[in-house]
């Protein structure tokens, strides 16, 4: 299961959906910022994810905290980040009831947030220094802070998404 913590990114949101969907990973929405509120955002979210959030909706929950505490059906809860503490995903092996969380697109998941999880992951990359330049068309047009993962080799939280959805499908599908 991916948990989507604090996305900002209507079009974010409807790409993991979609990659949800087709590898068969329920997909959990905290959503403190609201995006679902908005008519517009959830046309972007629908459009982006090609179906999938009418056809296979997502569970949302209020209070992260609480959702942790009484989530039924055990599962360890996975924190993705930028940690070399981080098992790579490759080496990483998924149980059924795992709880992969998935972080903010600017500043991924809040520290107290990863301390909290029984384990973490990241997908590794080649070394490079790639600064992300000024946005067009930004996800929070007035944030005034900078991305925190700037200058270090990091996917967008859609592709993330993807990537850790096909490595989990492809370990629950091997033939035997």
């Amino acid at each position: 299961m991916l948990l989507l913590y604090d996305l900002q990114s209507p079009i974010n949101i409807g790409q993991v959906l979609r990659s949800g969907e087709q590898f068969q990973v329920p997909v959990v929405i905290y959503d403190p910022r609201h995006i679902f509120d908005n008519p517009a955002h959830v046309t972007t979210i629908s459009d982006f994810s090609c179906g999938a959030l009418e056809r296979h909706p997502p569970e949302f929950i209020s209070d992260y905290s609480t959702y942790k505490a009484h989530r039924g059906g055990g599962g360890r809860f996975i924190a993705t980040c930028l940690d070399d503490k981080a098992i790579v995903l490759p080496q990483f092996s998924f149980h059924s009831e795992d709880v992969i969380l998935l972080g903010n697109e600017y500043d991924g998941l809040p520290a107290h947030i990863i301390e909290e999880c029984d384990s973490t992951m990241y997908i590794p990359l080649p070394q490079a220094v790639l600064y992300k330049p000024q946005s067009f068309s930004p996800i929070d047009p007035v944030r005034s802070r900078s991305v925190a993962q700037n200058g270090i080799p990091n996917l967008n939280v859609a592709m993330t998404a993807s990537i850790i959805s096909y490595n989990m499908y492809l370990q629950q599908h091997q033939p035997a």
